[in-house]
């Protein structure tokens, strides 16, 4: 609720800061911001920026090992890859740990883009999920990941 008061606030300009506490409903301050098309652009240049960003660091990602091994991956191995790193003794401590701050990011309800934008909410998280994964990535020596991706090909090919 405080991410769509702030936001709101940030966006259109309507509400000065001292009615947001003083007994406006949440139907009220949609309506007046919805009423406005002055959010629509600047959220499509984000929303296109965010999506340009995610796209630029996938295909640096391709490019490069160990991301491409695990880039080429299937939607299964790869599951079974990340399954694969919690539980191996070899991954450093600090790489198991990676996963924790990004689901804590995913859970708080204030985000820097709120996700009432339709895309542009849901962009900077998905953007969260890649840096974790890729850093998780990178954080594990080379050989163990080429180890893992190795298990995880071997154990979807016996299914």
């Amino acid at each position: 609720m405080l991410d769509f008061w702030f936001t709101s606030y940030i966006f259109t300009g309507l509400l000065p800061l001292k009615k947001q506490v003083s007994g406006w409903r949440h139907e009220d301050c949609r309506r007046m911001c919805l009423a406005s098309d002055s959010w629509i652009l600047p959220v499509l240049a984000v929303a296109f920026v965010d999506l340009l960003a995610i796209w630029w660091l996938i295909k640096q990602l391709q490019s490069r090992e160990p991301y491409a091994s695990v880039i080429e991956l299937g939607t299964r191995q790869k599951l079974r890859f990340f399954r694969f790193v919690p539980t191996d003794r070899r991954v450093p401590l600090v790489v198991k740990l990676i996963p924790f701050p990004v689901a804590a990011y995913l859970a708080n309800p204030i985000d820097p883009i709120p996700d009432f934008l339709s895309v542009v909410g849901y962009l900077d998280d998905v953007g969260t999920v890649i840096d974790g994964l890729a850093m998780i990535v990178k954080m594990i020596p080379f050989e163990l990941v080429s180890e893992l991706i190795g298990r995880a090909k071997t154990e979807s090919a016996q299914e």
